[in-house]
């Protein structure tokens, strides 16, 4: 009998120690009797990450910077030290479904010379997240993109090209570019396309990888069956700083793989347009921290807690004397006019993203660790 492909899942982790925690008790479920590990990055954090990592997850390997490295440095030095067959990226923003690291390493088993693979990400809120699989970033699909033209053609295959608009969410097809919050590779082909390009800070790095490894493969395949739920953004925070590292990784993109193809004026053009685009951002920015510091979230006064373990049940009620919990293990029995639930991690993820798709947008969706004694809520 052949032996069973190893996995490496790399995580990149910069000042989020609570989303971490939460999401590496839904790895570890995932991991169960897989030959793998696990090493995470901390980009010099300043919150104990690397103190706790190391104190209470000691099946975790920690490599801990005494600098922000950025995702690709960070990532690119744990690739090097890794030993698995199969390299999983994941941000530290994630949870995953038990079922979730078989299914990514069956794919491998069953495909051989696949490219990267990505998987269909659910906000925090229940909306399927666009960013899961895209199309290569050209002169024609970024003008769609930047004008916003594609919102009104949202399953055109050219006019929507950046969120490949004619390939369905659940749907498994070929897609040239994924996200890398959760992308995985083998090892042979990263080997034979090359580490993430160091050039970029923070985004922008899996556009480029993905695309490289696209054209070396018989294609990068999105599957659309696989489901895990992203907490987007909970892991880099909404900074100005950021916007500019965007729009930067957007250019070296396009000098990178688009230029050389043009002339001058059309890269002048193509230049002044991702500059409008990064005001835009700015101002979008600026504008949603303005909301955000006027809005005063109301605290509720009662929780639906889902799970079914009586111990983790009994650590929720004693953690939240002060409201009112409502507890259940049966989707069906929630009650619509409590607007708080809060999943078990340790619990049916599956059944979890199932539940927050069906109802997106109507509740305030939290995620509760026993081991950790931790609530993620966004």
């Amino acid at each position: 009998m052949d032996k069973k492909p190893s996995i490496s899942v790399i995580i990149v982790s910069y000042k989020c120690l609570s989303v971490l925690r939460i999401m590496l008790t839904s790895l570890r479920a995932s991991l169960e009797d897989i030959d793998n590990e696990v090493i995470v990055v901390d980009n010099a954090s300043l919150d104990g990450t690397a103190e706790h990592l190391q104190e209470h997850f000691s099946w975790v390997k920690v490599i801990a910077s005494d600098e922000n490295l950025g995702f690709s440095k960070a990532n690119n030095i744990a690739i090097r030290q890794c030993r698995g067959d199969i390299i999983l990226l994941l941000n530290p923003d994630t949870i995953v479904p038990k079922s979730f690291v078989r299914e990514v390493i069956n794919h491998f088993e069953t495909h051989p010379k696949s490219g990267a693979i990505g998987v269909q990400m659910t906000n925090s809120e229940g909306y399927f997240l666009k960013e899961s699989k895209r199309g290569y970033t050209d002169i024609r699909t970024s003008f769609f993109k930047i004008t916003g033209l594609w919102k009104f053609f949202p399953k055109s295959k050219v006019i929507n090209a950046y969120y490949v608009g004619d390939v369905d969410r659940n749907e498994i097809a070929k897609v040239p570019i994924l996200s890398g919050a959760c992308m995985a590779f083998s090892r042979e082909l990263m080997q034979q396309v090359g580490l993430l390009d160091e050039g970029y800070f923070m985004y922008g790095e899996d556009i480029d990888l993905s695309w490289r490894m696209h054209c070396a493969s018989d294609g990068n395949t999105y599957i659309g069956t696989l489901n895990i739920i992203h907490f987007k953004g909970m892991s880099t925070p909404r900074h100005l700083r950021y916007i500019h590292a965007f729009y930067f990784a957007m250019k070296r993109f396009a000098r990178k793989y688009e230029y050389p193809k043009h002339n001058k004026i059309i890269n002048s053009i193509v230049s002044l347009g991702i500059n409008m685009a990064f005001c835009l951002g700015c101002i979008k920015c600026i504008l949603l921290k303005i909301k955000d510091n006027l809005t005063c979230e109301k605290k509720p006064n009662a929780v639906t807690f889902i799970s079914d373990n009586e111990q983790n049940k009994e650590a929720f009620v004693l953690k939240n004397r002060d409201l009112t919990v409502f507890l259940t293990h049966d989707m069906s029995e929630v009650k619509r006019e409590v607007k708080h639930i809060v999943f078990d991690v340790e619990s049916d993820i599956n059944m979890a993203i199932a539940y927050m798709k069906a109802n997106k947008g109507r509740h305030k969706y939290s995620f509760y660790s026993r081991p950790e004694d931790v609530i993620l809520s966004k």
